[in-house]
């Protein structure tokens, strides 16, 4: 793989972008909040956080709360839009949703190459992860998130 002298960066929300092109590198950070939704007849009454609060800013309430989906609709979106031969997904995640991760990679084809797990301080749990997956075919199964060289 030849590198290239320059970059095209496309500015958009990948889970409704529609091309036929593929990309070698696509980044996301997914919101981190679980929202549950409790349904009105065929309308969205009520939409429950079950993770951090909600936020005060209209703005920022889709960053955080996950109304348009989690990290199982970015792994999807990234699977159909990744070269696969040198396409790389890169994600940073919550690390409650560590657990999550792996099943949106196994669901969607992705094997998880490395990982890195960042804390906020010495002595703390993990804050968040920050994950690079590629295309395999042949995850189907638990083993093709095993991290490899990490």
């Amino acid at each position: 793989l030849e590198p290239k002298n320059s970059v095209e960066i496309v500015h958009s929300d990948f889970r409704s972008f529609e091309t036929d092109e593929k990309f070698q590198l696509i980044t996301g950070t997914p919101p981190y909040f679980r929202v549950d939704f409790e349904m009105n007849g065929s309308k969205v009454g009520k939409a429950i956080i079950n993770q951090g609060g909600m936020p005060t800013a209209k703005q920022s309430a889709p960053a955080r709360c996950e109304f348009r989906g989690g990290i199982e609709a970015y792994a999807m979106a990234a699977a159909r839009l990744l070269d696969p031969q040198h396409g790389r997904f890169v994600v940073c995640e919550n690390w409650l949703n560590h657990d999550r991760v792996l099943r949106a990679a196994r669901q969607s084809q992705l094997r998880i190459t490395k990982r890195v797990e960042v804390k906020g301080r010495v002595g703390r749990p993990n804050l968040f992860g920050v994950y690079v997956m590629e295309l395999d075919p042949d995850c189907g199964n638990f083993e093709c998130t095993t991290v490899q060289g990490i």
